[in-house]
Parts: structure tokens; sequence; C-alpha cells
């Protein structure tokens, strides 16, 4: 059976959550199906990245876009009201291309991650599932809230047109998946319940402690370090997080741990990202791989108080067996029933709240240990790529049947 994959990125290297979940999906569908990916980019994939895809993939096509169709397709989808960001992914030679693919390949679904690459899908008549991923509308609202002035009309906009559109393209689709129940929940459509949860996994043989072993001169250059955070560091969620622990939170802890270290780490630090690194704070940047990160840290922290999903970096640094630390908002993300396993410490989104729970944490080493060890066990029979992945399979046989 044929699968045509449509996606906003090329889904390699794994620097960020919509590219990690497209990776790890299409790399366990072609055990099943016959993988065939079209995305768009603005910058030409190298022969690496084309290579990596190529051992799930039976044919890749990408469309190179440029600052021309981006304006050509802005008016457009600013008279009819859509996100801007669908217009940011579209252009016209992008839908012939996809097109002449679909009608090439007669396949029998076609898989579009994210809904601002749900206008290319208007004439496709095969089975058609939608990953809604995560509410986006959601996210730029708890975004909206703490913009500056001059940011707040094209972020109402965007919330607006986001919304509306999560809306408009739900009956298009046979198969609509997001990665929580909180994500769902926060879908206005009347029958949103329809909507199958589908969360990510990790891969715990990647993320094995066990590796320290074998990185002992790369964990020496590094140091050590007593909290690290990871991610993406120009998604704004992440920015908001990295200058919230470091101007917030870590004043109240170096009072009682003057040498207290924290880092840092993940690709594309923005500018307000990069400011905060100072004797006692690393801003790595991209590193080839994250698992030294963990590796080097006692304690992961997330405090998020913007965006939505599920966060990767939580698995992960579970899955690397750390003591971690999160806010309500991650926690939610990652149990679909709504109730927190007791594997990881969640506490409000204040400065204060964080620095006792830290405080706490790093005299008790023994309770750190036990809180990282529960926390990769938890993963393990929880959150593998390949269980997450075959429910899609199964929702296609019911479906058919």
């Amino acid at each position: 059976m044929k699968m045509l994959m449509l996606l906003s990125r090329c889904p390699y290297p794994l620097e960020k959550g919509d590219k990690l979940r497209a990776y790890h999906q299409l790399k366990e569908w072609s055990k099943k199906y016959e993988i065939h990916l079209f995305f768009v980019t603005w910058t030409n994939p190298s022969s690496t990245q084309i290579e990596a895809l190529s051992f799930y993939c039976k044919s890749i096509t990408f469309v190179k876009l440029n600052c021309i169709s981006f304006f050509c397709s802005l008016w457009k989808f600013v008279l009819k009201k859509q996100a801007l960001q669908c217009a940011f992914f579209y252009s016209r030679r992008a839908q012939k291309q996809f097109d002449i693919l679909q009608n090439q390949l007669q396949p029998e679904l076609v898989f579009c991650q994210l809904v601002r690459m749900t206008p290319y899908t208007k004439t496709v008549s095969s089975l058609k599932i939608l990953d809604y991923q995560d509410a986006f509308s959601s996210g730029l609202y708890r975004r909206l809230q703490v913009a500056p002035w001059y940011l707040r009309w094209p972020l109402r906009y965007e919330y607006r047109a986001m919304k509306a559109m999560e809306n408009q393209v739900f009956s298009q689709f046979d198969i609509k998946t997001i990665i929580s129940a909180q994500d769902r929940d926060l879908i206005s459509h009347p029958h949103k319940n329809e909507i199958k949860i589908l969360p990510n996994g990790v891969d715990t043989t990647y993320f094995d402690p066990a590796i320290a072993t074998q990185t002992e001169k790369e964990l020496a250059y590094m140091g050590t370090f007593d909290i690290v955070f990871t991610g993406n560091m120009s998604y704004p969620p992440n920015e908001d997080a990295a200058v919230f622990l470091v101007k917030k939170i870590y004043p109240l802890l170096k009072v009682s741990h003057p040498n207290l270290r924290i880092l840092i780490a993940g690709a594309t630090p923005s500018l307000k990202v990069k400011a905060l690194a100072a004797s006692h704070i690393c801003v790595s940047g991209w590193m080839d791989d994250i698992r030294m990160a963990y590796l080097a840290a006692r304690i992961f922290v997330a405090p998020m108080r913007l965006g939505s999903g599920m966060q990767n970096k939580l698995l992960e640094a579970m899955s690397m067996q750390l003591a971690c630390l999160i806010t309500p908002l991650v926690s939610k993300g990652l149990n679909e029933k709504g109730k927190e396993p007791e594997v990881f410490e969640v506490c409000e989104a204040t400065a204060e709240a964080f620095a006792d729970k830290i405080t706490c944490l790093l005299k008790d080493s023994e309770l750190q240990l036990q809180m990282g060890q529960q926390a990769r066990s938890y993963v393990m029979n929880t959150f593998s790529w390949e269980a997450q992945s075959s429910k899609l399979s199964q929702w296609i046989i019911d479906l058919q049947h």
C-alpha cells in the first residue's frame, strides 16, 4: 500500500518537534507501507539528509520555496482570512508538483502533517489523514497574552485564522490525529472527540544513560552542570522558558548555591537566549549529540509557560534517567488520560516554586536517582515509537471495514 507523506520541512536532522515526529513515523510506517515523501523547504537539503531518509522512502520529492512565492501567496491567504503560516509554506509551483506526483503514484493513503499544509490536499481523493500534532491556535493565544505591543496584531490575526482553520479542515480528512488529550480538548470543533490521540515516542535504545562509559572524553570537555534545559531555542515557548529560568529562577537559587551551573542546550538559540550566557550559564547552541547535555547534568527542568503539545525533551530526559521538574502545562501533554504519572515533579510556573523544588532535589541525591530510574522505566513501558505508530495502521483497517 502506497502512502504519500506531505510535510512542511525536511524531517531530518531532528532539531524540531515536528521533524522528529515525522521522521520516526515514516521510519516505522515504512515497515508496512511504501512511503513516498513530499516536502517543501526554504533551503535545499544536503545529500546527507536525503541519504538518511532514503532508507525508509521509495521516493523523495521536494520543492524549494522563495520570497516571491510567499508574497504571491500572502495576499490570497489574507483575503480568505487564512493563517499566514499557510502562505509561508505554500507555492503554486509546489502545488503543481504535488498534484503531478499524486496522479503518477495514485496512493491509497495521503498523510498531511499540520494544518498549515492542508491547502495542498484539496485535490486529493485518496484516504486522507491529518496530523494536527497539537492545538496551534492555543499556543498562539498563550503567546499573544505575553507578546510586546508590536506583535499583538499579527499574533491576534494568526490565532483567529488558525482556530478557524482547525475547524474548517476537520471534515476534509478521514482520520485526524493529535499528540495529546489536552490538545484535542483545545480544538473547538463540536466533534473533536473523533480526533485520535497519537502521542510521540522516544528511542530508549539511543537515549540510554549506559552510553556514559563510552563518552568520558566528551563529558570531561563539557564539564558538569546542576541543571539542564534543552530544545529548539528559537521556538518562542522555549525562549520564554530559558529567559524565565535564568532571569527569575536562577537569582533565587544562587543565594544558597552560588556555584550552581546551568546548561541551555539546543539548536538556533535566539539573540535573547544567547544573551543569557555567563560564567555559570552555558548556552551551547546546536549539539551533534544532545545526549551529552543530559549526561552532563543532575536535574532536567522544563519551566514552560507557553506552547502546547507533548514535550519531546521531557521524554528524552526521562529516558536518560534524569530527575525531571516541569510545569503543569508540560505534564498535561504527557498522559492522554489526564492523570499525571508519579515519575517527575510538577510545580507551579512561578520562580519561587521552581527554586524551592530544585533546592530540595539538589540536596537529595538518592531522590534524584530514584526519580531517574522510575522515569526511564516509565518511558520504556509506555512511549515506544513502534507502539505509537502501529495505532494508525489499526485505525486505517477499522475505517476500511
